[in-house]
């Protein structure tokens, strides 16, 4: 394995390859409940689709936390932050991508235009970001004491 252990910070986790392999490092991911920005949604997604399939992953969540929980940073709106929602993306055994951009239409989402193309019509702009005193605090708690118990096994 090329890496012990992983620790993401809000990851995005939209993408849904149809190859599972997985690292069989433990995956810790640390996110806050209200991120606009990659919603948290994803992440639990991803944790409850890899956990049957054996993968040692598990999710913290913080609540009232917004992406950048970790910085010092003040809550702030980026208004053209291009923001994801609970659609996912899935990636097939040939390396394509595709998504479901509205109820039973699927698009390829391979080529930067066809991205560009997803985003001019699901309109998902503005996401907000800014660090949390409590959950920056904890995540560190947390993330210290996820890598010792990996790490140091």
């Amino acid at each position: 394995e090329r890496f012990a252990a992983h620790l993401p910070f809000y990851p995005a986790a939209h993408v849904r390859p149809d190859e599972q392999r997985w690292s069989a490092s433990p995956i810790q991911i640390l996110h806050g409940e209200i991120d606009d920005y990659t919603p948290v949604v994803l992440a639990t997604g991803l944790v409850e689709q890899l956990k049957p399939l054996g993968v040692d992953i598990d999710i913290k969540v913080y609540p009232g936390a917004h992406h950048s929980f970790d910085s010092t940073e003040p809550i702030t709106l980026l208004e053209h932050a291009i923001r994801l929602d609970e659609r996912t993306v899935r990636i097939d055994l040939d390396g394509n991508m595709t998504g479901e951009i509205a109820p039973g239409e699927t698009i390829p989402l391979n080529e930067p235009a066809e991205r560009y193309a997803a985003i001019q019509r699901t309109q998902l702009v503005g996401a907000h970001y800014g660090g949390q005193t409590e959950a920056r605090n904890q995540s560190r708690i947390d993330a210290v004491d996820f890598l010792t118990r990996t790490l140091l096994q």
